[in-house]
């Protein structure tokens, strides 16, 4: 399992918009780069990109070769992609949800085997999914459907995970579970993560690198204490945010100013 990722000089036009533009930035293997920016910065387009999901001109490297040579199934077993908003259909259950991580290897007769039994069991473990194997996945709560993709991820058994806000909509303590619970898989499997984040502190205790993006192009990467300082986060979102330390952690926040309060 390598997961090295490169991605350069990506374009991705939607009619007359250009959404990315010259987009190149490369993932190690078993790094964890997150994409951080505002809304409509582009972030999903890029992930989706990645996915292979939207047409685009530039190259996407899986190491070393072109994603774009290889076959649905072969894409599918070294890229698990979790989009922003998954899919749950009701009435299945998580069992069945997971194993749909093992379709790109099932045989010609689609049936999965016992090790694909066995791959869906070891994930719903991992994830503490066990006691859910037979509930509705539509029925379960917000952090318990990030588990319920993770596992899918995991069952899935590609080296790189993309993952578009994976904590989307989760109270505080739910996001905090998701992200360390990312961060175990990378280190104990050595999963390529590339996620969109929303939550800036999040992107900077979590992530090893962050590339920052405004408007379709790369403002910056690197390590978070390089890329989400006052002076580019206040270029890209407002001169108002403040990084600051809490016992050792960084910590993003926006200030309420009498230039925001006169705005509304």
């Amino acid at each position: 399992m390598k997961g090295v990722l490169e991605f350069s000089d990506i374009d991705v036009v939607y009619g007359r918009s250009r959404v990315l533009h010259e987009v190149s930035v490369d993932v190690g293997a078993g790094e964890w780069l997150g994409i951080v920016g505002p809304n409509g910065a582009g972030k999903s387009t890029l992930l989706r990109t990645i996915a292979g999901a939207v047409s685009y001109s530039g190259s996407v490297l899986v190491d070393g070769q072109a994603i774009d040579d290889r076959s649905l199934k072969e894409r599918a077993k070294l890229i698990a992609y979790v989009s922003q908003r998954p899919l749950y259909p009701r009435g299945m259950a998580v069992f069945d949800y997971v194993l749909l991580g093992r379709t790109p290897y099932l045989g010609p007769l689609a049936a999965e085997t016992q090790d694909d039994i066995a791959r869906v069991w070891e994930a719903l473990d991992a994830l503490h999914l066990v006691d859910f194997a037979d509930r509705d996945v539509a029925t379960l709560s917000g952090g318990e459907t990030q588990r319920a993709s993770l596992a899918r991820v995991l069952a899935q058994r590609a080296p790189i995970a993309v993952l578009d806000e994976a904590t989307a909509s989760l109270d505080v303590a739910a996001q905090h579970e998701v992200l360390e619970l990312i961060d175990r898989l990378r280190t104990d499997l050595g999963i390529t993560v590339v996620s969109a984040i929303h939550d800036l502190t999040a992107a900077a205790q979590f992530c090893g690198r962050v590339a920052l993006i405004n408007e379709g192009g790369v403002v910056a990467v690197g390590r978070p204490e390089e890329v989400l300082t006052e002076r580019l986060l206040g270029e890209v979102f407002e001169p108002s945010i403040r990084v600051i330390d809490v016992d050792g952690s960084t910590v993003i926040v926006s200030l309420r100013t009498e230039e925001t309060v006169r705005e509304y």
